[in-house]
């Protein structure tokens, strides 16, 4: 029985802000600017102005645009000026979502009933796309009940193989799916040479620029070599973009753009047969604070170009610096060719584990996300390199050099798991608690170092990972 209830009598709200800065106690501890992922933290200058746009819209309620038009006024504006960066033109249309995952279920709904009305009502709608694109794709094949059919990622480079796609087409092709970049190696996919194919077969093309939508044009203006990948490509039907990345606006907020509004009028939700008031939702959520969309509004009109060009600017060459200084670490290598701030390092030692780097350099204040194997890549480290990053760089390459230097003289691979025992295990009705408890858990909590949790999950087929993982959320969310 949850043991939590609602107090009798309320706190002061001395009581209650000191409650909430001591929960933090065991958080990321992103303002240091020693976390290298989830937290994409503007200057406090910038911040406070963003606060204080965000606080002034939480109760007006995107739901209904004639009762409230000054959100209709910023997101119109917002979807502009995103608009405007991504290549758009007078046709481009889109609308604000709250964030990269509504952005890419809204897109294949929208490509999903396109493909209804237009060629198959009845048949099962195929998405073509790469095991490189980001999980929330899968994640709206299974709310949307669209079957994914995988493309080949060529193991050098982790770029689709644009070659292959055309094999996959056939009459229940609805959407085909591009990153720009992919997030896991932050390795773009040849947007140009997939937009023909779309064409040339008329299917729906969605190009997946929710980390780098806001980044890469910035990035090309500043001399990178970043190839065409937004609406500016023949093709492109759909593009997402995430400002609460490299916008550096609160989260949440996301941009979904289409082509025209013939597109995006499939992605647009109605319900008037009801009892109620008419519904119509242009994207998931109904009801909404107009808070985030305010925020990102005041947050895009601060920076202008000049200050997304700094900032943009000081992140490029903090990545080159790591990069740079990653070539002089043995045993480390940067996979792939990363077009901008996302770096993902594998060790070419099993003595020098990266979950085990991941622990050492937590303890010494660090926070560096992992990644376990998948089909075309090893388990590797995985930097997001910010702005607030930039100043800590050779700091943390020091102590990634010493922490290998560490591993290397203490000589001692991670334990091999006898993955016959762990499918045996897995099937007998108390086996999940029975691993858990192998690593110190309950099933709903975790120790401090993940070095031998990951190196296990590390091991296992995806299937089995997945029953664990599911598990311990299932329980990480019952009440104390």
């Amino acid at each position: 029985m949850n043991s939590y209830k609602l107090p009798k009598e309320g706190s002061s709200a001395e009581q209650i802000l000191s409650n909430l800065q001591s929960f933090k106690s065991q958080d990321v501890p992103w303002a240091t600017g020693r976390a290298f992922a989830y937290v994409y933290e503007p200057p406090a200058d910038a911040k406070a102005v963003i606060s204080q746009a965000f606080v002034s819209y939480l109760s007006e309620n995107v739901l209904d645009p004639t009762s409230f038009p000054s959100l209709l006024k910023m997101e119109r504006d917002v979807i502009s000026i995103v608009a405007n960066v991504l290549g758009g033109d007078s046709q481009t249309v889109g609308n604000i979502t709250a964030g990269g995952t509504e952005s890419i279920i809204l897109a294949l709904k929208s490509a999903r009933d396109y493909f209804r009305d237009k060629k198959n009502p009845t048949a099962t709608p195929e998405v073509i796309l790469a095991c490189t694109a980001h999980a929330a794709f899968f994640k709206a094949c299974h709310y949307l009940g669209l079957k994914p059919v995988l493309v080949p990622v060529n193991p050098q480079n982790f770029q689709i193989e644009t070659d292959k796609i055309a094999a996959l087409i056939n009459e229940n092709t609805a959407i085909i799916v591009a990153s720009a970049p992919n997030y896991s190696h932050g390795v773009a996919d040849d947007v140009v040479a997939i937009g023909q194919i779309a064409k040339q077969y008329n299917i729906f093309f969605h190009v997946d620029a929710c980390v780098g939508g806001f980044y890469l044009p910035f990035a090309r203006r500043l001399g990178a070599n970043i190839p065409p990948f937004s609406l500016e490509v023949e093709g492109v039907s759909s593009i997402s973009c995430d400002l609460h990345k490299y916008g550096y606006t609160f989260k949440s907020v996301s941009v979904i753009l289409y082509k025209s509004a013939v597109l995006r009028q499939y992605q647009i939700y109605t319900c008037s047969d009801w009892s109620g008031y008419s519904i119509i939702n242009p994207t998931v959520a109904s009801s909404k604070s107009g808070a985030s969309l305010a925020g990102a509004w005041a947050c895009l009109h601060y920076f202008g170009e000049e200050g997304y060009l700094k900032l943009n600017a000081l992140t490029q060459g903090a990545t080159q610096q790591f990069i740079n200084g990653v070539k002089n670490i043995p045993n480390l290598e940067v996979l792939g060719e990363p077009v901008m701030n996302l770096v993902a390092v594998v060790s070419h030692n099993p003595v020098v584990s990266v979950f085990q780097l991941a622990d050492i350099l937590k303890r010494k204040g660090w926070y560096i996300q992992t990644q376990l194997a998948s089909a075309i890549s090893p388990e590797t480290l995985h930097l997001n390199i910010n702005p607030a990053n930039a100043q800590w760089v050779a700091d943390l390459l020091k102590d990634l050099q010493q922490a290998v230097e560490e591993l290397l003289a203490a000589n001692q691979a991670l334990p091999v798991f006898d993955m016959n025992w762990v499918a045996e295990t897995l099937s007998q009705p108390e086996g999940i608690m029975q691993i858990f408890q192998l690593f110190g858990s309950d099933g709903g909590s975790l120790p401090d170092d993940f070095v031998l949790i990951n190196n296990f999950l590390n091991q296992l087929q995806p299937q089995h990972r997945n029953i664990l993982l599911t598990y311990f959320t299932n329980n990480l969310f019952v009440a104390s």
